[in-house]
């Protein structure tokens, strides 16, 4: 089975990865956005992990030189815990620490959305 079979099966609202990479977009705007974060650089993304890391990197450098307290705001808005950014931070040694917020944050954010489209779907 393909994962877009998968994706068609167990959530019905997402018909490819396409929508299902919409709705991770939508959900990646929301986050920065509440947290006062510039989300206009989202919309510009592509498919692609590594674009997308890089973009979150981005930003979080240009916040990180202003405000720590912004930082911790996206950090607690999209849901990522200081024990989650320690355990990856030891498995992940050569890794910089915007890098592991990045993928933390892609990956939260992933999580969110399929968690959201199995209980809407569980719902129907």
């Amino acid at each position: 089975m393909d994962i877009d079979s998968l994706a068609k099966s167990e959530f019905p609202s997402i018909n490819n990865i396409h929508s299902l990479f919409q709705l991770f977009i939508a959900q990646l705007i929301k986050d920065f956005s509440s947290a006062n974060f510039d989300s206009d650089f989202i919309t510009h993304l592509k498919p692609d992990v590594q674009e997308i890391q890089f973009a979150i990197i981005d930003q979080l450098e240009k916040v990180e030189k202003i405000s720590k307290t912004k930082l911790r705001n996206l950090l607690y808005r999209i849901d990522i815990s200081e024990k989650q950014i320690l355990k990856l931070s030891k498995n992940k040694t050569e890794n910089s620490f915007n890098e592991i917020l990045s993928e933390l944050i892609i990956k939260r954010v992933l999580q969110k959305v399929i968690f959201k489209e199995y209980y809407k779907a569980k719902a129907k």
